[in-house]
């Protein structure tokens, strides 16, 4: 009684020495293990958050308490994952704090999520997807992770594992907003423009988002029908008049289809946004084609000048 009673003490000495904890609750023996988990769940938040300058501290300080803690490895591990410098050091520097909280607990999904997330930014994704699949299979599984197993395996040439997994991202976390796109960016890339078409209009359905609009415009073109994609686009130029990239793409598609004219008014309204050779190049094309020489000429001028 009197040894259990002397390590609580050291423990709440040890957390009292944390400047950002309150002394007056950590003097009560009773609360040491209400406090210890309060101050993880900072820890958890101030990571999530990319505060991790003032995570790391905190983090040592509880481990440097209670050492025999997964999660807390876990979290340490994950702030070097996005260093802005120093790659290879901080990254060995998360692996040797990731596989310790492996060691203490190989049921951790979320250990996985994190070691498949390094091996994905370091090329190696076949190994990636295995640590995805284990983080999804454990018995404290991180079912994120096939987020992670959809983009490596697609990546990989595998769009039918990558569909199966991204399908299981989106029923795991429906409301996310990242599923959708990847799940479009899978389709479109395996072929699959005309499902590729339908979960962009599912993306555009509630905001107008440049990218998506030009993804699904490539996707419409491929199915043939270029007069949608000239329509999805010139929506998107209704709100943003000044959109330099949908002038330039809604221009391709007017010359696409013969409508030289429009993709010049196009192409000249981009110029005055965002002069540029290759755009001059191309309007000079374009007014080749319908027989204006002389401008045609002028812009070959302009963009030797550029």
């Amino acid at each position: 009684m009197l040894q259990s009673h002397l390590r609580a003490v050291a423990i709440i000495v040890a957390i009292i020495c944390s400047p950002w904890l309150p002394a007056a609750l950590a003097a009560d023996t009773r609360n040491v293990d209400a406090l210890f988990e309060q101050q993880a769940n900072e820890c958890r938040t101030l990571v999530i958050k990319r505060y991790l300058d003032r995570a790391k501290p905190r983090i040592k300080r509880l481990l440097s308490i209670r050492p025999a803690r997964a999660d807390l490895w876990m979290l340490l591990g994950a702030c070097d994952l996005q260093p802005s410098e120093d790659i290879e050091r901080h990254h060995a520097e998360a692996r040797r704090c990731l596989n310790k909280a492996l060691s203490i607990d190989p049921q951790l999904g979320e250990v996985y999520y994190y070691l498949a997330d390094l091996e994905s930014f370091a090329g190696n994704l076949a190994s990636a997807v295995a640590l995805a699949h284990e983080a999804t299979t454990v018995k404290k599984p991180d079912k994120t992770a096939f987020r992670i197993s959809a983009v490596a395996n697609n990546e990989l040439g595998k769009p039918k594992e990558a569909l199966a997994d991204i399908e299981s991202y989106i029923k795991y976390r429906p409301n996310a907003a990242d599923g959708p796109p990847i799940k479009a960016a899978i389709l479109e890339g395996s072929g699959q423009f005309s499902q590729a078409d339908k979960v962009y209009k599912s993306i555009l359905s509630g905001k107008m988002i440049d990218k998506y609009v030009m993804a699904d415009a490539k996707c419409l073109v491929k199915l043939g029908r270029c007069d949608e994609a000239i329509a999805s686009i010139s929506r998107l130029l209704a709100v943003n008049h000044h959109d330099d990239v949908a002038l330039r793409e809604r221009a391709k598609l007017y010359k696409q289809t013969g409508k030289y004219n429009e993709a010049i008014k196009d192409l000249s309204a981009s110029i005055e946004e965002a002069p540029s050779v290759s755009s001059y190049k191309e309007r000079a094309e374009l007014y080749k084609k319908i027989n204006r020489l002389d401008l045609c000429k002028k812009d070959l001028e302009r963009a030797a000048a550029e």
